[in-house]
């Protein structure tokens, strides 16, 4: 699974649309987060916690391995979003920091007015 912020997408290639290939960290066109989710925590609730919350906020059609971009309209509505989700107190400590990450990259997008790849 990955986060890649989209920081050159001129530089990136597309095959389906508006959702770049898979950014590898070979170039400076993305940055990007690899990650797993950790053995205490099962995929019904990474599903409860992250992608159903975040897929229904941004309109993305992202569900457990699923790609989709985050474009700048959607990093700004998680911007505004994240902080009151996370402080909730729901969320595994594992999900928060997820969301942190995701937080940092939504605001860097919209200050380049690019976009955030999340591939589950």
């Amino acid at each position: 699974m990955l986060f890649a912020l989209i920081l050159k997408p001129n530089d990136l290639t597309y095959t389906y649309g508006r959702i770049p290939n898979n950014p590898l960290s070979t170039n400076d066109a993305a940055e990007v987060l690899h990650f797993d989710l950790p053995e205490d925590l099962s995929v019904e609730d990474f599903c409860a916690q992250f992608v159903d919350p975040v897929a229904s906020l941004c309109n993305a059609a992202l569900d457990y391995g699923d790609i989709d971009l985050l474009d700048l309209n959607a990093c700004a509505s998680l911007i505004a979003w994240i902080p009151k989700h996370q402080a909730n107190g729901n969320l595994s400590p594992w999900i928060c920091e997820l969301y942190g990450k995701l937080l940092e990259y939504a605001e860097r997008a919209v200050k380049l007015e690019t976009g955030v790849v999340i591939e589950l």
